[in-house]
């Protein structure tokens, strides 16, 4: 089992999950490039590298009938992996993702999307606060959990953040 985290967060996030299946299975679990202990040694920070980045886990591990697990971004993601190397991946689990994967957007989503990246690149933090928690959190979700993880947003490199989503 090889655990994906979403955009912003880290391996970290998976540590329940780790505990509760490495008694009958080989998990591992990464940071994506960019992201919690990774380096941020590229230019590139998208999608296609990740899937390489996943590859070259799998293969420098030499890691068989592998099962992907990818938290939101990481379900295209994994998704990516699975259609490029099908050799090295058994199966794929998504987790709170693969809504409409690959769907095209209307000119209305795409002036949308604009108009949000615009708004990112200005004023990251606020922007995120602003539009991106109310879309990740229900109002009843526990308040260490919205804290963690929108620290972790927090702390990440905007720039990198901005890129690969």
């Amino acid at each position: 089992m090889l655990f994906v985290h979403g955009w912003c967060i880290n391996k970290q996030y998976w540590e329940p999950q780790v505990k509760d299946f490495c008694p009958s299975y080989k998990v591992v679990t990464i940071d994506l490039s960019g992201f919690g202990q990774s380096g941020k040694n590229r230019t590139e920070w998208n999608f296609d590298e990740y899937t390489e980045d996943i590859r070259a886990v799998i293969e420098q591990l030499s890691l068989k009938n592998v099962i992907l697990i990818g938290h939101s971004m990481s379900g295209d993601i994994i998704l990516n992996v699975s259609n490029k190397h099908p050799d090295l991946v058994a199966g794929i689990v998504g987790v709170d993702n693969l809504h409409e994967p690959g769907a095209p957007q209307t000119a209305a989503q795409q002036e949308e999307n604009t108009d949000f990246f615009s708004m990112l690149s200005s004023s990251f933090d606020s922007s995120v606060n602003k539009y991106m928690k109310p879309y990740l959190f229900q109002p009843a979700t526990d308040t260490a959990v919205v804290n963690r993880v929108m620290n972790s947003v927090f702390m990440a490199d905007s720039s990198i953040a901005i890129s690969v989503l």
